[in-house]
């Protein structure tokens, strides 16, 4: 059982040891609400994992957003620590209170999942959800899908994204199922649409999952470019 990133795998076992030093950090710097903004790969499942495990709210940041969403998006849900890539080109992101928006201080909620819209018709908006809540859903989903012989699921969407947050790796994780999570180049994925088809077959090609999530728009694409292999 493992998660497997474009260059790296982690076992279960590796995992475990993982989350708890990250979360033991979390904990030492008194971070009370987590923003991840990473390309999907294994230290995303480590954050999400690890915020979980120390009771802190957190909030998937899209990598599609742009700094003026992020900023209000920080502001907003009082983001007080942010996991980014070291390229990540947004001033104030890796201080753990950002010079453009000083939080307000901890918060009385019990620690939740705020998963926002691209705002692509204004600012993004939030929907609050309770981890308990999303480990609800999960085991559903494996009841619904316990007739089916799953040992490997390919993450296409962003973790961002709660649909593959839940289905594609609190499920997983749950059975002990391997997880595959290539960045979105890898996948074909640019921003919030556009897609390199035969890139996105080849990934599928070389990984052979057993299950994936797709929107739509996405499946139509997909199986009009596999009929031609």
């Amino acid at each position: 059982m493992t998660i497997r990133g474009d260059d790296t795998i982690v076992s279960y076992g590796q995992l475990a040891q993982r989350i708890r030093l990250l979360k033991q950090w979390l904990l030492g710097q008194q971070v009370t609400c987590l923003g991840i903004r990473l390309d999907n790969e294994p230290n995303w499942v480590i954050s999400d994992l690890a915020a979980m495990s120390a009771g802190i709210s957190t909030i998937p940041i899209l990598q599609f957003f742009t700094p003026e969403q992020t900023r209000h998006l920080i502001c907003h849900a009082e983001i007080n620590c942010v996991i980014a890539n070291s390229d990540t080109v947004l001033p104030g992101l890796f201080s753990s209170a950002p010079e453009f928006c000083r939080p307000t201080g901890a918060s009385s909620h019990m620690p939740r999942k705020i998963t926002f819209t691209s705002g692509s018709t204004g600012q993004p908006k939030g929907v609050v959800l309770a981890n308990e809540t999303l480990v609800t859903v999960a085991n559903s989903i494996l009841t619904a899908t316990s007739g089916l012989t799953i040992e490997k699921h390919l993450c296409v969407l962003p973790l961002s994204i709660l649909l593959e947050n839940v289905a594609g790796l609190y499920a997983p994780l749950i059975k002990g199922i391997d997880i595959i999570v290539p960045s979105s180049s890898n996948v074909g994925l640019t921003g919030s649409s556009q897609l390199d088809l035969a890139r996105c077959a080849q990934c599928l090609d070389t990984h052979q999952p057993h299950s994936l999530i797709l929107v739509p728009q996405l499946l139509a694409a997909l199986t009009s470019t596999l009929s031609l292999w």
